[in-house]
């Protein structure tokens, strides 16, 4: 019995080839005049997609974002991909493969924007607005004007809204190289902490004349904050810059419903009848039975992708090691109830609880008018088996 269940595993293991397991990507075409997908058909679910569309002419990329249905204004995307034109390629249609997995029977939004890149007059134009927007920023926050030297708030909030001022001129745009601006560096931060302390290394030498000192020592050192910042920002923008032109919201755009499965079970397996590890009594029958998923979804944690409850039955009875039948309660054959999981694409390891009923095992009364009754119990079972997909697409009802 040992020998067949190992061939039984090895034949189990060996019979289906790798290959089968490799994903696969499914076609997806965009229609920018009519905004849907396919002609209007249902996504697919449960499947890596290729999504492809034509181009607005002089475009260099396309970023495509998908969103739970109707959360695109307000929520961050559940998948974001991105597409770079290669130089060498004359086409005018874009492939960008989405490995996300959508839910089937859901609704979702996607989102696709188009960018081409600046002429260097514009990007010059773009760079020097954003310059101009710190400048007036650092005079107003950083100035010896009406007689005092402090700064409005800290070195660190001033340089986070000096880098919420670039993300805003900035919005639209996507420098090609670097993506978002990475924010101002440390030293701009220690420059403006020197501001606060510039009265401090001013010479008292005359009191009427530190006041001018002081407000002429802080303006020397704001000025030298303002031409680093303005350094960081150039060398950041030195990189090309790509314009956002056209940008596509698809809202709630639905997936194929899924099918729900059940799966035939076909295997062999061993129940442990009674004694110990040095006279252990257990019975091997083959077992057939039924598998219901624990999860079906492909978005689901792997580990409940690949169990399932099973109930199924052994085609034949046991016998113990006193030469005692045991068999089922109700049906005359025992039958199991357990937990799956799928070792292999179509191999699964079963385990859980069988119902046995053991004929004449114990006894009503004493002496001649004892009566032997059938003894019913719950024993564990182990059981390797191969599973095929019995029914798809269950009607809902």
């Amino acid at each position: 019995m040992k020998k067949l269940f190992i061939h039984t595993l090895s034949i189990l293991i060996l019979g289906f080839p790798g290959s089968s397991l490799i994903a696969q990507f499914e076609v997806v075409e965009y229609n920018r005049q009519n905004g849907w997908f396919n002609n209007g058909q249902a996504l697919p679910a449960e499947s890596h997609m290729i999504v492809t569309s034509s181009l607005p002419s002089g475009t260099e990329r396309v970023i495509l974002e998908i969103f739970k249905g109707e959360q695109a204004s307000d929520k961050s995307p559940l998948f974001a991909g991105e597409w770079k034109k290669d130089p060498q390629s004359g086409e005018d249609i874009f492939r960008l493969p989405v490995p996300y997995m959508l839910k089937g029977g859901n609704t979702y939004d996607f989102r696709l924007t188009f960018f081409q890149r600046l002429k260097a007059t514009e990007q010059d134009k773009l760079t020097n607005q954003v310059k101009g927007n710190l400048d007036r920023f650092l005079s107003q926050y950083a100035s010896s004007l009406g007689g005092t030297q402090e700064l409005a708030e800290s070195p660190a909030k001033l340089v986070k809204k000096m880098n919420d001022i670039v993300a805003q001129g900035l919005n639209g745009y996507l420098p090609e190289r670097e993506g978002e601006f990475p924010g101002f560096s440390e030293t701009v931060e220690k420059g403006l902490e020197n501001l606060k302390s510039v009265a401090g290394n001013i010479p008292a030498k005359d009191p009427n004349a530190t006041q001018t000192q002081r407000s002429e020592a802080f303006d020397s050192q704001a000025k030298a904050v303002s031409e680093l910042v303005r350094a960081e920002l150039i060398s950041f923008m030195s990189q090309p810059v790509l314009m956002e032109t056209d940008s596509r919201l698809v809202s709630n755009y639905p997936t194929e419903k899924t099918r729900n499965t059940l799966a035939v079970n076909l295997g062999y397996g061993g129940v442990y009848l009674d004694g110990d590890l040095g006279n252990l009594s257990y019975g091997t029958s083959p077992y057939v039975g039924i598998s219901l998923p624990l999860a079906s979804s492909s978005t689901a944690p792997v580990i409940l992708k690949n169990s399932s409850v099973s109930l199924g039955v052994f085609t034949n009875n046991f016998e113990t090691s006193a030469g005692e039948t045991v068999t089922g309660p109700v049906f005359g054959r025992p039958y199991y109830l357990g937990v799956g999981y799928n070792l292999f694409r179509f191999v699964r390891l079963n385990i859980g609880a069988t119902a046995l009923e053991t004929q004449g095992a114990s006894s009503v009364g004493g002496g001649s008018a004892g009566i032997d009754v059938n003894a019913i119990g719950i024993q564990p079972f182990v059981g390797l088996s191969a599973e095929i997909d019995l029914w798809v697409g269950l009607r809902d009802r």
